[in-house]
């Protein structure tokens, strides 16, 4: 699927993704299996093998289960392969016996939607400017899950700071340190809940959506922290709410570094994932209380800051990521492993190159008829 994201002073990245409405069934036309052979393994069933592994991270196992139950091919393939490719699979899960490939390519999923998405947030300091907020238009087409199109496409932002905030005037080429892991701590900025990352990041929140329906925050608006965060009640959670969005979804997210210019890719090569805390529902994904989280790059964008080339058939923003669970009642630990994630497969193929990260993505994306969430995040840092 494809999605447009408008950059700087708006734009940004697609947790995995959802779906558009059906325009036709997406296994019109499949070929048969090939002859020989013992049948071949169902890849939700090859996925299901891999999580329950002794060589599956135990931090991703109960996700993974859930998508293996609840998924179809489409969505358990991508995985199986590179939870094979990382070694995770040691009982033969990723594997299948011998025999012919299953059915042909699936047709094209619904026309995607709108896609409301950036305001930027807030800059730093007294007198913060507001960045542009504007609406991009969504999209795509692809033949992922059974009832249309995968994914999620988001405005990015990007504001301007206010005095003392200022942007610097072009990308810097900023790198991770194993010093400073902590992105987003949710600490309250001289008594109010804002909107930025924790420096030396250099990011603001936004919040995206398909236009079917109205998400809180309004898109258009800046998105600020509200208090009740991991830590307490005076500890501060970036939060977003939703119901019934028809097409793919919607989502939230930040840049890891912007530049007047627009985002910047940020070298992340010196970690091996990122964790975050979530709190919240969601019905009508994959499996009920699921977000997929996405980590944009460079090669899987075609907007500002993006090097992707969509063809006629495979869409941009197809990035890499994995689903996390979630609870109403709890906070619960959300490990995204550079070693666990994959693209989704309806989009162009890229290798994941952590020195070319350009923000993180959290997503309710649609399965059902309609998505609706209240989802929560705070303490996200690298490791």
């Amino acid at each position: 699927m494809r999605f447009r994201t408008t950059h700087f002073l708006f734009s940004a990245l697609a947790l995995l993704s959802s779906c558009s409405a059906p325009a036709r069934d997406n296994h019109e036309d499949g070929g048969d299996g090939g002859s020989g052979g013992s049948a071949p393994v169902g890849r939700c069933e090859a996925l299901r093998r891999c999580c329950e592994s002794d060589s599956f991270p135990a931090s991703g196992r109960d996700a993974c289960l859930v998508v293996a139950d609840e998924g179809s091919d489409e969505v358990c393939g991508p995985l199986v392969t590179t939870y094979g490719s990382n070694g995770f699979c040691d009982d033969g899960g990723a594997g299948s016996s011998g025999g012919g490939t299953g059915g042909g390519q699936g047709g094209d999923g619904g026309a995607g939607g709108v896609t409301t998405g950036g305001s930027s947030a807030q800059g730093g300091g007294a007198g913060s400017s507001t960045g542009g907020a504007s609406a991009g238009t969504g999209g795509g087409q692809s033949g992922a899950p059974p009832t249309g199109g995968v994914g999620g496409a988001a405005g990015t932002g990007a504001g301007t700071g206010g005095s003392g905030g200022e942007l610097p005037a072009a990308c810097t080429g900023k790198v991770g340190s194993l010093s400073t892991p902590r992105v987003y701590s949710g600490a309250p900025v001289e008594g109010a809940c804002s909107g930025a990352t924790d420096p030396p990041y250099l990011g603001f929140w936004y919040s995206f959506n398909d236009g079917t329906s109205v998400q809180t925050p309004d898109p258009a608006l800046p998105l600020l922290g509200e208090l009740g965060g991991h830590a307490g009640a005076a500890d501060c959670a970036i939060r977003t709410q939703g119901v019934n969005f028809t097409d793919w979804g919607a989502g939230i997210g930040f840049d890891l570094d912007v530049a007047e210019t627009g985002r910047c890719a940020f070298n992340a090569g010196v970690f091996r994932g990122i964790r975050m805390v979530l709190k919240g529902s969601t019905v009508g994904s994959v499996g009920d209380n699921l977000v997929r989280v996405k980590l944009p790059t460079v090669r899987t964008t075609d907007q500002a800051g993006g090097t992707c080339l969509p063809t006629a058939t495979l869409g941009c923003s197809d990035d890499y990521g994995l689903f996390c669970t979630v609870s109403p009642t709890s906070w619960t630990l959300c490990d995204v492993s550079f070693s666990l994630i994959a693209q989704e497969g309806w989009g162009v193929p890229a290798a994941f190159v952590p020195q070319e990260l350009l923000g993180i993505q959290l997503l309710a994306t649609r399965w059902l008829t309609s998505i609706s969430f209240d989802v929560s995040v705070d303490d996200i840092q690298f490791y």
